[in-house]
C-alpha cells in the first residue's frame, strides 16, 4: 500500500506539478510560489527537479526514519501518511496549474 502512495505521490508531486509547471514556463506562464520563483530564476528546469528530488528526499527520510519513541502514532501511521500527504500536496498544483493553462489556451 505505501509503495503505491510513494508512486501517487511521485506522479501528483513529482511529475504533475513539476512537469505543467516546466510546460507553463515554456508557455509564457510565471511561477507564482516565491520559493520556487526564485529557484526556477536561480538555477531554471534543474532548480525544479532538484526541489522536487529534496522535497522527496525529506520526506521519504522522515517517513522511514522517524523512530516511533518519538511519536505516539504507530509506525505505519508515518509510512503511510507521509506519502499521502506528499501526493495530496501534489494535486492542489496540479489541479491549480491545469486550471491556469486551460485560461491561457482560450483565445
Amino acid at each position: 500500500m505505501r509503495w503505491r502512495l510513494w508512486g501517487l505521490a511521485f506522479l501528483t508531486f513529482g511529475l504533475g506539478d513539476a512537469g505543467l509547471t516546466i510546460y507553463g514556463l515554456a508557455h509564457g506562464a510565471s511561477e507564482l510560489n516565491p520559493t520556487a520563483a526564485a529557484i526556477i530564476a536561480g538555477y531554471g528546469i534543474l532548480g525544479i527537479i532538484g526541489l522536487k528530488l529534496v522535497v522527496f528526499a525529506f520526506f521519504g527520510l522522515l517517513a522511514w526514519g522517524v523512530p516511533r519513541a518519538w511519536t505516539n502514532c504507530p509506525e505505519g501511521v508515518w509510512r503511510t501518511g507521509l506519502p499521502l500527504a506528499v501526493a495530496l500536496m501534489g494535486l492542489v498544483p496540479v489541479v491549480w496549474n491545469l486550471a491556469a493553462l486551460a485560461t491561457q489556451m482560450v483565445v
